[in-house]
């Protein structure tokens, strides 16, 4: 297998995964779709191809659900056991549950705190998505006058 340097020297520029944006000015921010990377910023430090240990934090059937990469040699070239998958769902215990996995195992120590911010991210927006009794009165026009209200009564 190739080392983690030569993988990203021919990944940085040169994936499928990778998004260009233009950004402020000159500069073009880039990033990345690919699995494995907690941040979604094409570089050598999230990269979820490139690097052995990798986390990564995601959304499958509104559950989230956090996969580590596993760094055995043996197991490089089976990736379906080659992933550790763990779904998150109470947003106390995911959390807890995410820096005993990266840091309290001296596992990527670095993306913990990434990856709580992204869980609890994908957490929040699971309880927008649930709300059901939303008042939809203050998106309404205020009705002004006699002839608008009998308008709106009719309907």
């Amino acid at each position: 297998m190739a080392s983690s340097d030569l993988q990203w020297m021919l990944l940085k520029n040169n994936t499928s995964f990778l998004v260009k944006r233009k950004g402020a000015g000159v500069s073009k921010v880039q990033f990345t779709t690919e699995p494995n990377n907690v941040m979604n910023v094409n570089s050598f430090k999230f990269s979820g191809l490139a690097n052995t240990k990798a986390c990564g934090v995601s959304l499958v059937n509104d559950t989230v659900t956090f996969t580590l990469k596993k760094s055995k040699a043996s197991l490089q070239r089976k990736p379906a056991s080659n992933v550790v998958t763990m779904s998150l769902k109470k947003a106390s215990k995911g959390a807890s549950a995410i820096e005993k996995a990266t840091s309290k195992n001296y596992y990527r120590g670095d993306l913990t705190k990434f990856a709580v911010a992204r869980y609890y991210a994908l957490q929040k927006s699971l309880s927008i998505k649930k709300k059901q009794n939303v008042n939809k009165s203050c998106w309404m026009p205020k009705t002004r006058g006699k002839a608008a209200a009998a308008v709106i009564s009719e309907e």
